[in-house]
């Protein structure tokens, strides 16, 4: 068998943005945004995913797992935190990290067909929350929980 192991990451050196002004008044300092969650949008530090795969006679097994930094939300010091009653310390001020695990399994049949099976998110892992209408990030996270998924391919 063939078995193959591989990295890939991205790690934000910098996101620097101007000011932001409305009417003349000035409600985002310009800085650098890396690893925040904000009016900016998510910026995590660290993305990652890792793999190991084993192949053997048609068969292929494949285990992944992702990886997200975790980030601080930088609404909770803009004006608008006065009034909604927000600190830095309360529920949400930080979308904490966010690591998933993945399984694939990849049968090739005769007469050119292919058997695909996958769990995706094993540990059925929720996303982390974050002030957001839906309570996650939608841009790091996914809601869905563990998810099967069964597939078959015929090339003619």
């Amino acid at each position: 068998g063939a078995l193959t192991l591989g990295v890939d990451g991205t790690y934000n050196l910098k996101y620097e943005q101007d000011a932001n002004f409305i009417d003349g008044i000035e409600v985002r300092a310009a800085d650098d945004y890396v690893g925040t969650r904000g009016t900016n949008g998510s910026q995590p530090r660290w993305k990652g995913t890792a793999f190991i795969d084993y192949a053997l006679r048609g068969h292929n097994l494949r285990f992944v797992s992702r990886y997200v930094d975790k980030m601080e939300d930088t609404r909770v010091t803009t004006s608008t935190a006065a009034f909604a009653n927000i600190n830095p310390g309360s529920p949400g001020a930080t979308v904490d990290s966010y690591l998933t695990y993945d399984l694939h399994y990849q049968l090739r049949l005769p007469g050119s067909t292919t058997l695909n099976a996958s769990v995706l998110n094993i540990a059925n892992e929720d996303p982390p929350f974050a002030r957001l209408d839906l309570n996650y990030d939608p841009f790091t996270g996914s809601p869905l929980g563990r998810v099967f998924k069964l597939g078959l391919t015929k090339t003619f």
